[in-house]
């Protein structure tokens, strides 16, 4: 599994943009590898953030990604 940064830039009425992406490249399974780049692209596309019931969700033209606070 690789590991990524990236840097999000807040611009008005809950849109954003992120850029650029930094991404270690370490061999891994093919499903994981085409895992990971599907939602780096998706992370990559969105362009606005919403909470909803205590997850951020990032949307975009393709869909829309769910995140559940870990801690």
């Amino acid at each position: 599994m690789n590991t990524f940064s990236a840097s999000a830039y807040p611009m008005r009425e809950q849109n954003f943009a992120v850029g650029p992406i930094a991404l270690t490249k370490r061999d891994c399974d093919k499903g994981l590898a085409a895992f990971e780049r599907s939602f780096l692209t998706a992370l990559r596309a969105a362009r606005s953030w919403d909470l909803v019931n205590g997850r951020l969700v990032i949307k975009g033209g393709a869909g829309e990604v769910q995140f559940e606070r870990a801690l």
